[in-house]
């Protein structure tokens, strides 16, 4: 078994892409995760 790259591995598992391949940079959504966040709306 070779050396794994911690930074693609997570409790024993390796996946195929880093996270920001699918990141999601817009500003809107960033703005509405935070106006979310600030009025409790994204609780569950």
């Amino acid at each position: 078994m070779g050396l794994l790259d911690p930074a693609k591995e997570a409790f024993g598992r390796q996946f195929s892409t880093d996270d920001t391949t699918y990141a999601d940079e817009s500003h809107w959504h960033r703005m509405l995760y935070r106006f979310m966040e600030f009025t409790g709306l994204s609780t569950f």
